[in-house]
């Protein structure tokens, strides 16, 4: 059986994981005495407002990590593994890299050189210092939201997933606060969890150790003070070497989680002020205690506090290899959760969420559903005029469907002044308060798409509706549906925008949403107060996409001392983009870097691409890629024309023809993906083979270290 409110509760514990890495950040590595110094002695709020917050490692590895589950029936270690090098680029964005200082980059070079997981994360390669640092625990939490209920699963899942880069006390930390989570969707009081929790644990490891002397302190009656004491007494950094090691911050998690009291924003208070690794164990604590309590909605005394949440917006930014991943909310990952869950369970996911699930997977339908308490979609307000006062909200006044739709208010809208609804689907360096995970992006609307949604005019203004979306390349807008929503006419009436983004070369779509524009003839000194409701926001997969390489330019992401440059659009592998160049010719590729366009989600299409090879032998198209390791591709060497099908570190010939390349010649590549069907054309040769390994992805393009190629233009088509 699954707990009858498990999506609820996956929400608010995932939604509680973010809340926690966005209070600690600003914070991360303080002493508690420092903290004191700059803040005092409370800490109920955020320290700084991050308005769009950037990628995080914390919440990077549950995100990207459970789609190991997706990928393979029979997870271990060494699956993880794999999964670890499809979705993150070689030794930049993602994680925390240190300079190779970190665990997590000495195991992707293991990795990377062959070893498999988990000799790759073994204290025998990598040293028991590595081995206990404390990204072991920091990754896992999905591995908790996917086993509700179940702590034993929870712990072989975080296990699997800890040893690709952790060993000994740094896996006991991974099944800890694995088990923590999934027992908190059916167990109410936080010491008796963690009391069962520690039963998954080794009893000769220090781990196992301070959460024992945390709780014996608790139980004495014993102050948190008095606690913290002995921590630093017996568990400190003086004790345990590296940058960051997992017993320390283990005792403040488990100080935190004791004295808060099962109250989110005590815990969260408690983690916070301690100091160290202010993120990393707000997060896990975030998590645990998101689960246990709920929000303010479910549970007003300890619930998740709607002052922590709005700033979130439900967004969710990442920093891995598919660019149209890294851009996400909260609600969308909850799905992916709770589809898991309820599969490894074997029980029958409810709808709606089955079918907004499988709209995404199967059709490419991004649905903004607004089911979940305080959940907005990433939506965004603005107003065209100078004291605009706006606000969108998640409401249960009404909804077109469920219980539960966006509040759209206007307090002082005056004839002819606009108001836009929307969503971000493209970010750019100037959005993000940092890059300090190195994001980069792929658009999640392209030109073709088709979006929808339902809108009612609650206060009977006369109002036009359009949909719009602004293409970031001429930082232009496009309005392409309309519809008068006269109150007089269809007041308290939920009606329909429907249409397509319209199809514009070279564009990159940043923001898709709902323009309101007054026409009202009598202008009110105060303005009107204007409430419009919407529900069911979908933008569907249909792309006609065409561009110029040559029109591409850098994001330039870089700060301070620290330098970051992206190109437009696209993720790429290698650590740096000196593998890429820009000219008026197009984009040249060399010394073995790979990137990527495109949709995650994108199923049936054909992509052309033209392209010249200026020396080597050694270049591939990428077809309904899912990440580095997960692709089809279409190969030309220099006698050879292929189609590949990548799998891990395994590529299976399933066509080929002889094809004798020449250098710096014009090509003209044709291919399909529609259904299990791949089809290649160039000059006169046609290859069609069938395999239904990959049912979507993503496109891309990769080089040898010997091979330059230029790329000058490149279309998708929707079939």
């Amino acid at each position: 059986m699954i707990h009858k409110d498990y999506i609820q509760k996956t929400y608010a514990g995932w939604l509680g994981k973010v809340i926690g890495i966005r209070m600690g950040a600003p914070i991360e590595g303080w002493s508690k005495e420092k903290i004191a110094k700059f803040y005092g002695n409370e800490m109920k709020d955020y320290v700084v407002d991050y308005q769009d917050f950037a990628a995080d490692d914390d919440s990077n590895g549950p995100i990207f990590f459970v789609r190991g589950l997706e990928h393979y029936k029979n997870l271990t270690a060494r699956e993880m593994g794999y999964t670890c090098l499809n979705y993150i680029p070689k030794e930049h964005g993602f994680f925390w890299w240190g300079n190779e200082l970190s665990t997590e980059h000495t195991a992707y070079k293991n990795l990377l050189s062959g070893m498999e997981a988990p000799q790759s994360g073994s204290a025998n390669v990598n040293g028991m210092e590595m081995a206990e640092q404390i990204g072991g625990q920091i990754f896992i939490d999905c591995f908790g939201f996917v086993a509700p209920g179940n702590p034993s699963l929870a712990c072989e899942l975080a296990e699997a997933s800890a040893r690709v880069t952790h060993d000994h006390d740094g896996i006991a930390g991974a099944r800890f606060i694995a088990a923590c989570i999934a027992l908190a969707y059916e167990m109410n009081d936080i010491l008796s969890i963690m009391k069962t929790a520690l039963t998954f644990i080794s009893k000769e490891g220090n781990y196992c150790k301070v959460v024992t002397d945390m709780i014996q302190f608790y139980e004495e009656g014993k102050s948190s003070e008095e606690a913290f004491a002995c921590l630093r007494e017996k568990y400190w950094t003086d004790c345990y070497k590296g940058i960051c090691h997992i017993i320390p911050n283990a005792g403040i998690i488990a100080i935190a989680l004791l004295y808060g009291k099962g109250n989110f924003l005590n815990t969260m208070e408690i983690v916070n002020l301690l100091g160290f690794d202010t993120d990393c164990n707000a997060g896990n604590v975030g998590a645990i205690l998101g689960v246990l309590c709920g929000t303010y909605e479910e549970n007003q005394d300890n619930g998740i506090p709607k002052h922590l949440i709005t700033p979130i917006k439900d967004v969710m930014i990442a920093s891995s290899m598919v660019g149209s991943l890294n851009i996400s909310t909260l609600s969308e990952n909850t799905l992916l959760f709770c589809k898991i869950g309820y599969e490894l369970a074997e029980v029958d996911m409810p709808a709606p969420y089955k079918e907004w699930w499988e709209a995404l997977e199967k059709e490419g339908k991004r649905i903004s559903h607004f089911a979940f308490v305080d959940a907005i979609h990433g939506f965004r307000i603005r107003g065209s005029y100078k004291n605009a006062e706006l606000r969108v909200t998640n409401t249960m006044e009404d909804a077109y469907e469920g219980d539960r739709c966006l509040k759209i208010i206007s307090n002082n809208m005056h004839p002819g002044n606009q108001v836009y609804v929307y969503q971000k689907t493209y970010y750019e360096p100037e959005d993000l308060h940092d890059a300090r995970y190195q994001p980069c992006f792929s658009p999640i609307a392209y030109p073709g798409d088709k979006v929808s949604c339902y809108i009612k005019n609650v206060t009977g203004q006369k109002l036009m509706a359009y949909l719009y979306c602004v293409d970031s390349t001429a930082n232009k807008k496009y309005r392409f549906a309309e519809m008068e929503i006269n109150g007089d006419k269809i007041v308290d009436l939920w009606i329909k925008l429907e249409n397509s983004i319209p199809i514009i070369h070279n564009a990159r779509i940043k923001e898709v949403g709902l323009e309101l524009v007054s026409l009202e003839n009598e202008d009110v000194y105060f303005g009107e107060q204007v409430i419009v409701y919407m529900d069911s926001f979908v933008i569907e997969s249909k792309p006609q996409v065409s561009m110029d390489f040559s029109t591409l330019t850098f994001d330039d992401y870089s700060l301070h001392s620290v330098v970051q440059k992206e190109l437009s659009g696209f993720t790429h592998y290698q650590p740096t983009v000196e593998g890429i160049a820009i000219s008026d010719d197009g984009v040249r590729l060399s010394s073995s870097e790979k990137i990527f366009t495109g949709d995650y989600y994108w199923h049936d299409y054909e992509c052309d691409l033209e392209f010249s090879l200026i020396q080597g032998e050694k270049f591939d198209l990428l077809l309904r890629s899912q990440g580095s390791l997960r692709s089809y591709g279409v190969r030309i060497t220099g006698n050879e024309l292929q189609i590949i099908r990548n799998l891990e570190n395994t590529e299976l010939i399933l066509s080929n023809a002889p094809f004798i390349r020449e250098i710096d010649k014009v090509y003209h590549l044709k291919t399909r993906v529609e259904k299990s069907q791949i089809q290649v054309m160039l000059e006169d040769i046609t290859l069609v083979v069938e395999d239904d390994t990959y049912a979507y992805g993503m496109i891309g393009m990769q080089v040898d270290d010997e091979t330059i190629v230029e790329l000058k233009q490149v279309s998708i088509r929707y079939k």
